[in-house]
């Protein structure tokens, strides 16, 4: 069975943007870091479709929905380093410093804000 380019390119795409859809749901109702980790995944993999597919897409076309997608996955991307830093350095609460409380509180409203 052959598959046709376009219809390639269309089903790498689908499957991405429901992945990132239902990872997005996920995200916004719990803050859960893994949801949020699955969703950068899923943006990076859409770049990438467009990034394989680009000699056969014009430039026109793909230029302001790859920026969104970039700007998108910024947000993430600062998102996950503060759950990261959280999860590494603060998650064990007993015991920290004063400072670390601090920035413990810090993060967790980087977080939410994120």
């Amino acid at each position: 069975m052959h598959i046709s380019i376009e219809s390639a390119f269309k089903n790498f795409l689908e499957t991405d943007c429901k992945k990132t859809k239902k990872q997005r749901k996920m995200v916004l109702a719990s803050k859960d870091s893994e949801a949020l980790h699955q969703m950068r995944v899923s943006l990076r993999r859409i770049r990438s479709v467009f990034f394989t597919f680009q000699s056969l897409i014009p430039k026109k076309v793909t230029k302001d929905i790859d920026n969104k997608i970039a700007m998108l996955a910024s947000f993430c991307d600062k998102a996950r380093d503060i759950d990261v830093y959280i999860e590494t350095y603060l998650q064990k609460k007993e015991g920290l410093t004063s400072a670390q409380k601090s920035l413990y509180k810090i993060a967790l409203y980087n977080r939410l804000l994120a």
